[in-house]
């Protein structure tokens, strides 16, 4: 377990394309899986962590990532996955209302009401959310 996610980087720069599209394809069938147990789970996240940090993210979806990272109740992450999502969002000029709403609520669950305000003062001026 300690090494997994070392082992996965120095494999994943060895594979070609089409296998590194058919493996996240897989992650992404276990990660949305309903019975996935929770220890998998945090670990797929772990290791989807340690790609990014790695400079070499897994092409998967952030708000899948963010949707399971609060499904586990992994806020910190959570709430990575759901900001960049939001600028994303923001990039290519859509509405981010169910993205901020959602960042208000996880900026609560990791009590940083001011966080929240901002969010919440900036839906108000860019957005027209009330």
């Amino acid at each position: 377990r300690e090494l997994f996610n070392a082992s996965f980087v120095s494999c994943w720069s060895e594979l070609s394309e089409t296998s590194k599209d058919e493996l996240v394809r897989s992650l992404e069938t276990a990660l949305t899986s309903p019975t996935i147990p929770p220890e998998i789970l945090q670990a797929l996240l772990n290791l989807a962590e340690f790609m990014e940090q790695d400079e070499k993210p897994l092409p998967i979806d952030s708000k899948i990532l963010a949707s399971l990272a609060e499904k586990c109740n992994a806020y910190a992450k959570a709430l990575h996955y759901k900001e960049t999502e939001f600028r994303e969002l923001t990039t290519g000029k859509k509405n981010p209302t169910e993205v901020i709403e959602s960042l208000i609520g996880i900026n609560n669950q990791l009590q940083q009401p001011e966080a929240a305000m901002g969010l919440l003062t900036y839906a108000r001026k860019y957005h027209n959310i009330t």
